[in-house]
């Protein structure tokens, strides 16, 4: 008892880190005949002693609550469960069951609920401390405990939780049904709007000219846009759109404007309107020329100073 008051006196009020102090510390808390000094010692911050050498100390002197406190500690909650029910401590192993939510593993985190769940219903009235035990446990529903119900239990001890498990299955199946219908009409609007699109037509005049070149349109393979009514030659439609692509990638240091591509001959070019569309407006904040790049030359203004002879 000295050595452990004088233990006390050490660490409480000398505050000493020691952790070999700290460790017979322990050992000494393990020889009482209440564990609760031993575990509040164990829950005391910060710690300094060896969670190894604790746990150890402690399952040799069979001081189980203090070791599920220890395996919780070390993040072991497989571990804390599983010691906390064979000592019959079902409140210990529901806290650690909880605490493995935080530990990103669902899998675990479910499975230690299941484990908690199957050893009530074994108990004599583990069917009425089973059902409220479900409100707690979010990661598992009735249906999972099922199978662990004895043969015999009456159905009107958990018709209530039947009946929400029901709801909740409605309450599902309706909005499964309001998400296929929504899926239905999406695709109803697509496959109109692709037919739509197959219909449409426009009347080319034959002066009509190109919109690029300003040459007669029908002297060669044309786009026409029937929502825009723009339309230019096929070649001249990739030339232009190479063309800003190229002056778009020497003037700008970051990635192109939506709409634009490296290749401007790809299938999704001819899309897209030269002269109204998106990607055009997108990019029409961008520079004409950058700054010492070939042909910004041309564009300088020099200022000419008159010299008048007298």
């Amino acid at each position: 008892d000295q050595r452990r008051v004088h233990g006390d006196w050490l660490v409480r009020k000398k505050e000493n880190t020691d952790p070999a102090i700290h460790n017979v510390l322990l050992s000494l808390y393990t020889r009482l005949a209440s564990e609760d000094p031993l575990v509040a010692f164990i829950q005391r911050e910060p710690q300094y002693f060896n969670a190894q050498f604790a746990l150890r100390m402690c399952i040799d002197a069979q001081r189980n609550v203090a070791a599920v406190h220890l395996y919780s500690q070390m993040g072991l909650y497989d571990d804390a469960v599983r010691l906390a029910l064979e000592h019959g401590a079902t409140a210990l192993a529901e806290q650690n069951a909880e605490k493995a939510a935080d530990s990103d593993d669902a899998t675990l985190h479910r499975s230690l609920w299941l484990r908690i769940a199957h050893h009530t219903l074994q108990q004599a009235d583990g069917v009425k401390r089973a059902i409220p035990m479900l409100k707690q446990a979010r990661c598992i529903k009735l249906r999972d405990i099922l199978p662990y119900f004895p043969n015999g239990s009456l159905i009107k001890e958990f018709k209530d939780q039947i009946t929400e498990s029901l709801h909740e299955y409605n309450a599902g199946v309706q909005r499964l049904k309001v998400n296929m219908a929504n899926a239905t009409a999406t695709a109803e609007d697509i496959q109109n709007s692709m037919k739509e699109a197959k219909a449409r037509g426009g009347v080319v005049p034959a002066n009509r000219t190109c919109d690029i070149c300003e040459k007669l349109l029908l002297t060669d393979e044309f786009y026409l846009y029937t929502s825009c009514r723009h339309a230019f030659h096929q070649h001249c439609y990739h030339d232009h759109s190479e063309a800003t692509t190229s002056a778009l990638k020497a003037t700008s240091k970051d990635a192109l404007p939506p709409g634009f591509s490296d290749d401007p001959t790809n299938a999704t070019a001819g899309l897209k309107c030269l002269l109204c569309s998106e990607s055009v407006i997108s990019a029409i904040t961008k520079p004409l020329v950058v700054d010492g790049g070939e042909g910004s030359a041309g564009w300088l203004i020099e200022a000419v100073q008159q010299i008048e002879d007298e």
